[in-house]
């Protein structure tokens, strides 16, 4: 009689698709927010891209009722780890505006919106 290898905990309770999605490689995003105007900038960071930034296009207002600014994706850099993530978005935080403007500009010169190709 053959025996089965003992499967871990985790594959034992766990629904196959939690499975799949945990087993996919995660790719983590640095991405910069423009108004319409490009007048306003917001630096951000997210292990789902997409549905982030479709998040930030679908809401008008903010916590406090305010009007948040019509908003479009310029700028993105994919990162394999959180944590290399995280400083990248800390480090264009503390960037200057100008020097934020000359790293989208150079990347993205027409300032298009880029979410239609995430």
């Amino acid at each position: 009689m053959k025996t089965q290898p003992a499967q871990s905990e985790f594959e034992e309770n766990t629904n196959p698709v939690l499975k799949h999605i945990y087993s996919v490689t995660q790719q983590f995003s640095v991405y910069i927010l423009s108004s319409v105007n490009d007048a306003l900038l917001y630096i951000g960071q997210t292990e789902n891209l997409q549905s982030k930034v479709w998040l930030h296009k679908k809401r008008t207002t903010d916590h406090l009722g305010l009007t948040i600014f019509e908003q479009k994706l310029v700028y993105v850099e994919q990162f394999d780890n959180v944590i290399d993530a995280r400083t990248r978005e800390q480090e264009l935080t503390m960037l200057p505006e100008i020097d934020l403007r000359k790293l989208i500009t150079t990347n993205n010169p027409k300032w298009d919106d880029l979410f239609e190709f995430v």
